[in-house]
């Protein structure tokens, strides 16, 4: 029988007490499982040296290698305890400061305290063998140093990352030729996962020798400059005005810091202009870069401006005299093509619709760009030739309501062209989509030459306008129409001046 003490209860009673805590709440977690193997080990091992030895005494070196495995099992389980603790009870994976923690530090203090565990092991039980070692540890560290400097250079290089914190798990950051977040960190490598979707593995070791670009400092946002030729005829202010507007208007680029255009270099076939935006979704640059030019050839598109390009291959081919009159005939046939089956003018006669057409133009919108926004100042009216938009209004509690999408053949913006009325809807491109713009000059030359016109434009327009409010609500007496169409007739004269 042995003499139970005081340390002894209180020692039962602690491990008594961790086992319950490891079986308990913590018992679905790794590091628990782990911890609690480490524990049931070193309780099977001591009841193994109780039974052998009698005793578990560790007062006097007794040569005994059952003690010292003892030992080094007891410091091994009580350093997985500690890691359970503060891994998963103090820090449980919360952010610290915002950002996530690597366990590197963890691993680096678990090695040597294994290592230390080992040797105090061997010193309680043969002090002799292990002052003896400590004395021949020399050479065998000068040995293991040159046979593992490369792995001690990556383990020393990665507590120097860990401890300077350049970058943090979740940050994206740019190291040598990898772009990408950083993921993990453990004693030897850190992972960056690249926009392919792939995992890099970089040696602490060259990592701490590298200059490390941290993307995510002082904030996420970042700088990206593009270059874009436009042709000598226009002029630098103008250009810059519709490459702002296709930069402001693609998604993904932040509205402060301000996005701006600088003339770049006076090159040999267009003036290179280069257009300055902030993002803040690294993942997302590809598509950001994509979207706005994208957007800036469109808009340059619409703006009659071009994009030269250098030719290699001069071919000398003769270009008849009436070479430009006849594309321009085409493009009014289309454009006439494009009005003439419009209900609104329905009542114009072939001459009229013709000169209507001679007046208009043809515009493109990529998809996804914005015509124009509810509560605008009155504009053209559009025809669509090919593509489809999307008719947006603001409802009552702030939000946007799709009412309608019109295609192929159909228009929008009489109103506003007519009247002056404010726009009624946002109107968005939903594909590319190719529109007869016509406006308000082009109908101004049309009414000047016959007055008549306005009567019958402001009919069709009435009737249009009762129509689209009995789709919201219910359709208007009869007893209104007159009245309806002689205030909309009085609105266009005074628009057009018609008197």
């Amino acid at each position: 029988m042995f003499d139970l003490e005081w340390v002894a209860i209180a020692a039962a009673v602690s491990i008594g007490l961790l086992i319950g805590a490891l079986l308990g709440p913590l018992r679905r977690r790794p590091l628990a499982q782990k911890a609690l193997g480490s524990v049931w080990l070193a309780l099977a091992w001591l009841a193994v040296v109780l039974i052998v030895r009698g005793d578990v005494r560790l007062t006097a070196p007794e040569q005994s290698f059952s003690k010292a495995i003892l030992i080094f099992l007891a410091c091994n389980a009580a350093f997985q305890v500690i890691d359970l603790v503060v891994w998963d009870v103090v820090l449980n994976r919360r952010m610290v400061r915002g950002r996530q923690v690597s366990r590197l530090v963890m691993h680096v203090l678990g090695g040597l305290a294994l290592l230390g565990a080992a040797m105090l092991a061997l010193y309680n039980q043969f002090p002799d063998q292990a002052r003896g070692i400590l004395v021949t540890s020399t050479v065998v560290s000068a040995v293991l140093g040159l046979a593992l400097q490369d792995v001690l250079g990556n383990v020393i290089g990665g507590l120097a990352l860990e401890f300077e914190a350049p970058f943090h798990i979740g940050d994206w950051v740019r190291i040598g030729d990898v772009d990408g977040e950083v993921t993990g960190m453990n004693w030897r490598t850190t992972a960056i996962r690249t926009r392919d979707n792939h995992i890099v593995y970089l040696t602490n070791g060259s990592v701490a020798k590298t200059d490390v670009i941290n993307l995510y400092r002082p904030d996420r946002s970042e700088a990206c400059d593009l270059f874009i030729g436009v042709a000598y005829d226009h002029a630098p202010g103008e250009v810059r005005e519709v490459l702002l507007s296709a930069v402001r208007s693609t998604p993904g680029v932040l509205a402060e810091p301000a996005p701006y255009v600088f003339v770049h270099e006076y090159g040999d076939f267009a003036i290179v202009y280069r257009l300055r935006l902030w993002f803040d979704d690294h993942w997302a640059l590809p598509r950001t870069r994509d979207g706005v030019m994208t957007r800036a050839w469109y808009h340059l598109q619409r703006n009659g401006m071009g994009i030269p390009f250098p030719i290699r291959d001069v071919r000398l081919t003769t270009v008849p005299a009436d070479a430009a009159d006849t594309r321009a005939a085409r493009a009014r046939q289309a454009v006439t093509a494009a009005l003439t089956p419009i209900d609104l003018f329905a009542e114009l006669d072939a001459q009229q619709v013709a000169q209507l057409a001679a007046a208009s133009r043809r515009v493109t919108f990529a998809r996804g760009e914005r015509l124009f926004r509810q509560g605008d100042v009155g504009g053209p009216l559009y025809v669509i030739e090919r593509g489809r938009v999307r008719v947006d209004v603001a409802g009552e509690d702030g939000g946007v309501v799709t009412v309608a999408q019109r295609s192929a053949g159909e228009h929008f913006g009489e109103l506003g062209v007519l009247t002056g009325a404010p726009r009624s809807a946002t109107i968005v491109a939903e594909d590319e989509t190719v529109l007869v713009e016509v406006d308000h000059a082009a109908f101004a030359g049309l009414l000047r030459t016959d007055p008549l016109v306005a009567e019958r434009l402001a009919r069709v327009v009435s009737q249009r306008a009762e129509e689209t409010t009995a789709q919201l609500a219910a359709a208007r007496p009869a007893a209104d129409e007159p009245r309806a169409v002689a205030s909309l007739l009085a609105r266009i004269r005074h628009v057009f001046g018609l008197g």
